[in-house]
């Protein structure tokens, strides 16, 4: 009997050493920095100069050049660790950031100071996507993009 139980105690201290061991030497999965909160700026995009492209071109181009075009089905590589995009110049994460007020809401992503309602001039309504928008230049001479969400409501008939 005393033989049966030092060979399982040797059995349990082998397995926790081996185990034990394995699980001490793996390395982090999360490190000091994790989540990555904003994504570093890698390249300088202050040159960057608007170019328009033919609607013919593009569509003959698709359809002529590229006719069998498949994605890379690549994941997106900008994500940190949790699988969330970080802020950059490009994006701001407000929803879950943070709590927002009512009026931060209501004033949406605008930074700077509102456009103004004096005067709107439309120069150029929006050609493609489900919303329909135009192109506009405040009273200010200011130039913004508008787009107008669709409000759709429909009554139950339980509401009814």
């Amino acid at each position: 009997m005393p033989l049966t139980r030092l060979a399982s105690l040797c059995i349990v201290v082998t397995m926790l050493t081996v185990f034990g061991g394995a699980v001490s030497t793996t390395s982090p999965h999360f490190y000091r920095d994790d989540p990555m909160a904003r994504d570093p700026e890698s390249q300088d995009a202050s040159g960057a100069a608007p170019s328009e492209i033919g609607q013919i071109y593009e569509m003959a181009y698709n359809l002529l050049v590229q006719p069998g075009y498949k994605p890379s089905g690549l994941r997106a590589q900008n994500l940190n660790t949790v699988e969330e995009v970080p802020d950059s110049s490009w994006f701001t994460n407000r929803i879950g950031a943070r709590t927002l007020t009512i009026d931060e809401l209501v004033r949406g992503p605008i930074i700077g100071a509102p456009p103004d309602p004096s005067r709107w001039v439309i120069f150029r309504e929006k050609t493609s996507g489900a919303h329909p928008g135009v192109t506009a230049r405040d009273g200010k001479g200011e130039t913004w993009f508008l787009e107008f969400d669709p409000f759709h409501t429909r009554r139950s008939r339980r509401d009814s």
